[in-house]
């Protein structure tokens, strides 16, 4: 990992998530770590464009970010992908640490039953890829999580400040389950992170389902502050509220967001319900009631200072705060 990066007044920082949903189908979530609102730190997981608007370029442009630190592809479903070429081209170098799940790099094509538009994009982004010296490792776990950055620090004066990013998911020893029975589907390789930051802690679901979730270490969700919902809240998904009501009953201002899937019906209105047992907020970034969404995209914001130790999130007009505890 880089060596630590060096600022002046770590009280001055700030970690902000975003969190991006269509108004269909599709999502992104894009990470800054700022110093006095100048990025020091950057990162993207997954892409998706809609009408030729990316607006995960669209952020990394409005904070004049040339270069992003981290990059994690979750699995290769369109709706976590189209665009994500755009951002490699652009947007990542050979410093980069990239995240692919594990047996997605040149394996297993045939068996994962690819679209033809996510073969292109896949032969596209492998071919970008290849013969390149990039920062690149393929990701899957056993329950406990592995790292994959172990504790970049932030150094001031006589002081420091650590970012964390471990992979809960896949899970190693399902994929190679699933892919000896020649039943491995696409979600199975779904990549979950958990990433850490001062007294920050969010958990990014992608589209992990609960034969995943139900191998998790309960351990790594103590304290957990920020949710994004697993699956677009699907019934295939709605084991984690369970889990995390297991460790703590105690709701401490705890969020979570979800994204739609028009075409699938999703959120589930039943999973929400059960998520507002163990959180204090649910949000969704788009309204899957609505046809004539005025935005293309929605967009929940989780902003965290470090000089107090509040969490702080705001929406776009298109998003939608489905439920509050207050």
């Amino acid at each position: 990992m880089r060596d630590p990066i060096l600022l002046k007044d770590l009280n001055n920082l700030k970690f902000s998530l975003n969190i991006i949903g269509y108004k269909k189908e599709g999502e992104s979530i894009v990470f800054i770590v700022y110093e006095n609102d100048i990025p020091v730190f950057s990162g993207v997981v997954d892409s998706y464009e809609y009408n030729d608007q990316n607006y995960t370029k669209q952020i990394l442009k409005d904070n004049n970010i040339k270069k992003i630190d981290f990059l994690c592809w979750t699995h290769p479903h369109e709706d976590h992908t189209l665009g994500l070429d755009k951002i490699l081209k652009t947007y990542v170098n050979k410093d980069t640490v990239i995240v692919l799940p594990e047996l997605l790099y040149g394996s297993d094509d045939d068996m994962l039953d690819y679209t033809a538009q996510e073969k292109e994009l896949f032969n596209e982004i492998n071919s970008y890829l290849s013969g390149r010296s990039y920062n690149m490792s393929s990701i899957g776990v056993a329950s406990g999580g592995a790292n994959i950055v172990d504790k970049l620090v932030f150094k001031g004066i006589n002081t420091k400040l650590a970012l964390k990013i471990t992979g809960v998911a896949p899970n190693s020893s399902l994929l190679r389950r699933r892919k000896e029975n020649g039943n491995i589907k696409k979600n199975d390789l779904s990549i979950g992170l958990i990433i850490e930051f001062g007294g920050f802690k969010a958990f990014l679901g992608g589209d992990v389902e609960d034969q995943t979730i139900r191998l998790f270490d309960e351990e790594i969700f103590d304290n957990l502050n920020i949710i994004k919902i697993p699956h677009h809240s699907s019934k295939t998904s709605q084991f984690l509220p369970k889990l995390i009501n297991n460790i703590d009953s105690t709701k401490n201002n705890r969020i979570a967001c979800t994204t739609v899937s028009r075409k699938h019906n999703l959120p589930n209105e039943d999973v929400i319900d059960e998520y507002k047992r163990c959180v204090d907020f649910v949000f969704s970034t788009g309204n899957s009631n609505s046809k004539d969404d005025k935005l293309d995209y929605g967009l929940v914001n989780f902003k965290y200072t470090v000089n107090n130790s509040k969490i702080g999130f705001s929406k776009s007009e298109n998003a939608t705060l489905l439920y509050s505890s207050n």
